[in-house]
């Protein structure tokens, strides 16, 4: 019996110092922040610190956030990354999550806001009867999600509703921390990460921060619609002058770069952004197609279409999508008459195209005004800079028309000072 009793309190003993053990064990609380305007670096930041909490197990994440709202793209993304999560989440509300921001915080399983905080105030801009009703039910559908309150989230978006004696039917919705909590929209009331974490009873509790980098910045950048509609011109100049330029490689290498830039940027912060960069190659494609096989320019139309479609669906479509590519193309064609006008007369031209890629000999007299009238063929493209032969010599010239393929026949038109001027016959 003795035995018996001391195996019973050494198996006693040994199960409390493991219920012990367990309970002594830290639980990993992964807190990152997101301030400003909700924007790609924003998703980026979120993807970030979910990631994080998969790889560490963590059984909490606390998002602190800030806002005065920003992107219903990106907000969106964001909010199914929250919903999706299998990690219990929290949101601090530091002072503000208006608009976008809302829509985030709303995702999260509980809310805590601090005494100074505001959360709603999320119409729409532009405020139509569209966009409206699809932020609306996106509103609705996370409350439900969440358990929240579907009418009073509706009532953020769409001012005509109004709610209770929180705002009458024309004001758009707006609750305190106090309100907050009392209509059950926010579950906590707190002053900093430390406090929430306290509040849900988290155990022995291991913070683990996840900082903003200057990659998430630069996503950020990236991901401005007035940054990209600057790239976007960028792209669309350095493609053109590509093709008049004799294909120096500069233009296109400068086009290459700012489209890394703007579809880059969007592929490592979505995803699902692929469907923009397919369309731009394939508009692309046919710009070379209508270049080594003239038509009768349907396929070069088709290529400007393409890529307008990919620069609408990577500024995020919609009626603001519309706005920024068509100040895109109004900067490109001020871009092409700047250059039509400026560069072919600038040394950097000269030095670029004229003197570009050729072992073949070149005239050198400046006494060109007998060439006027004579006629000739083409050595190179003309795009519109190349080389004709006239006669025995060979000399660089540009054409007045659009380019020319080689071997054709050609017609002095002009000569002013050491420049030929060409056009077919």
């Amino acid at each position: 019996m003795r035995i018996l009793a001391l195996v019973l309190i050494l198996l006693l003993n040994f199960c409390g110092l493991t219920s012990a053990a367990q309970a002594t064990e830290p639980q990993k609380v992964v807190v990152f922040q997101i301030d400003g305007t909700i924007d790609d670096s924003s998703l980026a930041m979120v993807k970030k610190a979910y990631q994080k909490a998969e790889q560490e197990n963590a059984s909490l994440i606390v998002m602190q956030m800030d806002t005065f709202g920003g992107a219903v793209d990106a907000a969106t993304k964001i909010r199914d990354i929250i919903i999706d999560s299998k990690i219990p989440t929290v949101c601090l509300v530091k002072n503000r999550a208006w608009s976008a921001g809302a829509l985030i915080a709303l995702a999260h399983k509980d809310i805590a806001m601090t005494k100074s905080a505001s959360i709603g105030a999320a119409e729409p801009i532009p405020a139509t009867e569209k966009t409206i009703s699809a932020l609306k039910a996106e509103f609705a559908s996370t409350a439900e999600k969440t358990g929240r309150n579907a009418r009073l989230a509706e009532a953020m978006v769409d001012k005509t509703l109004g709610y209770k004696d929180y705002a009458k039917p024309g004001q758009i919705l707006s609750l305190t921390q106090v309100a907050a909590n009392k209509e059950g929209i926010a579950e906590h009331s707190a002053q900093d990460v430390d406090e929430v974490i306290k509040q849900l009873n988290v155990a022995n509790p291991q913070k683990i921060t996840v900082e903003k980098t200057f990659k998430e910045t630069l996503l950020g950048w990236l991901g401005n619609p007035a940054v990209k509609s600057i790239l976007l011109t960028v792209i669309m100049l350095g493609i053109i002058t590509e093709i008049k330029a004799a294909g120096t490689g500069i233009a296109g290498l400068i086009a290459v770069i700012a489209g890394v830039a703007v579809f880059g940027a969007g592929l490592i912060s979505d995803s699902g952004a692929y469907l923009p960069i397919l369309i731009f190659l394939l508009g692309v494609g046919l710009l070379v197609l209508e270049i080594f096989i003239p038509g009768f320019g349907i396929s070069g139309i088709l290529g400007i279409l393409f890529i307008i479609v990919s620069f609408f669906l990577t500024l995020g479509g919609g009626v603001a999508a519309i706005k920024w590519v068509a100040l895109s193309l109004l900067m490109t064609a001020v871009g092409i008459y700047i250059l039509s006008k400026y560069l072919p007369n600038s040394s950097i031209y000269k030095r670029i195209v004229l003197k570009s890629n050729s072992s073949l000999p070149v005239e050198q007299s400046p006494h060109r005004d007998e060439l006027l009238g004579q006629t000739g063929v083409t050595v190179t493209m003309m795009r519109p800079a190349g080389k004709v032969k006239i006669g025995e010599r060979t000399y660089d010239a540009l054409t007045e028309g659009d380019f020319l393929q080689a071997n054709v026949q050609v017609v002095v038109s002009k000569v002013v000072g050491e420049k030929i001027y060409v056009s077919g016959k």
